[in-house]
């Protein structure tokens, strides 16, 4: 018994075969069953657990798409600042049609009219800031907000080869 319980490695069984020692050989494996079912449960518990916590962190970025709540105040609304993805899912439409389709489902809020630069290109224009300067396309913050929805599930029917 003594060489069984030190090769054991279910910590809390061997300490209750330490502390109530098993009086025969079908009570030891009756004991042993009731501690695998036991670490099953745990298991399976902690999986469960897992799944609803990366659920909610997904529902609540969701959320944060959705209110234009991102966390990161400081952006420039000109459209020329770094991006927030190393890479952008391919799309099979033009930024400015995807634009029309997120604002009509309510996915994002409207953008305020931003103010153009005094030094704008007024050839450019774009649909997402209202202003001049850049062009929808090139528009890096409509850019990551599409990539943000594309990753939490939505705009599917404009993922190329989707």
């Amino acid at each position: 018994m003594h060489h069984m319980l030190t090769a054991l490695r279910l910590r809390l069984f061997v300490d209750n075969l330490c502390m109530q020692p098993a009086a025969s050989l079908d009570e030891l494996r009756k004991r042993a069953a009731k501690f695998m079912q036991l670490k099953v449960l745990r298991e399976f518990r902690n999986q469960a657990q897992a799944e609803a916590s990366r659920e909610k962190s997904k529902d609540e970025k969701d959320r944060q798409v959705r209110s234009g709540q991102r966390g990161d105040k400081h952006r420039d609304n000109q459209g020329d600042r770094g991006s927030l993805f190393s890479r952008y899912t391919p799309l099979t439409a033009e930024r400015g049609r995807i634009l029309d389709e997120i604002l009509s489902a309510e996915l994002i809020p409207p953008s305020r009219k931003a103010a153009s630069r005094n030094n704008a290109d007024r050839r450019k224009q774009c649909q997402y800031h209202q202003n001049n300067g850049h062009s929808t396309e090139e528009c890096q913050t409509l850019k990551d907000k599409i990539e943000e929805l594309i990753q939490v599930g939505h705009l599917r029917w404009f993922i190329m080869g989707g």
